[in-house]
C-alpha cells in the first residue's frame, strides 16, 4: 500500500494503519517520523469539526528551536520520501520553521494559514507551551513527535506500545481547546489523556 494515499482514502480503518506502521518500541525523545506522521494525520481526519476548518491545502508548521533543527528536518524529509500530499482530499504541505518564541510563531501561522504545529521532539518546555498557546489562540491543531508533549499539553502524539505498535495519545483537554471532537472509533484505540487543571 502507498503510504501516501493512508490519508485520503476513507476505505482503510485506522486500526489497520496502526498496525502496518507497527515496529520496535520507540525511544522516549520521540516516535520515528515515518511510524508517526500517517497516524497523527489520519487520526486528525477523525476529528467531527474537520471538514470546518476550511479547505484548500491544509499547512503543518514544522518549527524548531535553535539545536533541533535536525529533528525539524527529520520531520521535513520523512514526509516529503512518503509522499504525505493529501489530508481527505485537500493538498498537504509541510512548513519548516525556526521556533524564537510564541509571537513569531503567531505570525507564521497567521501568514501561512496553518491548520495545525508538530512538536518535534527534544523541544524545551516553553517551546512545547509556545506552540500549545499558539494553536489554542488559533483553533488550530498542535501535534507531538514526542508522546510526552500530548501527555502535558498538546492535543494528539503518538506512542509505541509495548507490543510493537503504535497508539495515538489525545489529550482530551488540549483537543477540546483547540475545537478538536474525535469519534468514539478513534476514542476505542487511543491513550486518553486528561491534562490537569
Amino acid at each position: 500500500m502507498k503510504r501516501g494515499n493512508l490519508l485520503g482514502r476513507g476505505t482503510v480503518l485506522l486500526a489497520v494503519a496502526l498496525a502496518a506502521f507497527g515496529g520496535p518500541a520507540g525511544a522516549s525523545a520521540g516516535i520515528d517520523p515515518t511510524k508517526a506522521l500517517p497516524i497523527l494525520l489520519r487520526v486528525l481526519t477523525y476529528d467531527r469539526n474537520f471538514k470546518s476548518r476550511g479547505s484548500g491545502e491544509f499547512v503543518v508548521l514544522v518549527p524548531a528551536e535553535a539545536g533541533k533543527e535536525s529533528a525539524r528536518d527529520e520531520v521535513l524529509i520523512a514526509a516529503k520520501t512518503m509522499n504525505l500530499d493529501t489530508i481527505h482530499n485537500r493538498a498537504l504541505k509541510f512548513v519548516g520553521t525556526d521556533l524564537k518564541d510564541a509571537n513569531l510563531l503567531d505570525e507564521l501561522v497567521q501568514k501561512t494559514r496553518a491548520q495545525a504545529i508538530i512538536a518535534v521532539a527534544g523541544l524545551s518546555p516553553a517551546s512545547v507551551k509556545a506552540i500549545s498557546d499558539v494553536a489554542m489562540t488559533n483553533q488550530i491543531y498542535s501535534l507531538a513527535m514526542d508522546p510526552k508533549f500530548a501527555e502535558s499539553t498538546l492535543a494528539l502524539g503518538v506512542a509505541a506500545k509495548e507490543d510493537g505498535n503504535f497508539q495515538p495519545v489525545i489529550n482530551l483537554s488540549a483537543a477540546k481547546a483547540v475545537g478538536a471532537v474525535f469519534e468514539n472509533s478513534v476514542l476505542k484505540l487511543a491513550k486518553l489523556v486528561q491534562e490537569p487543571k
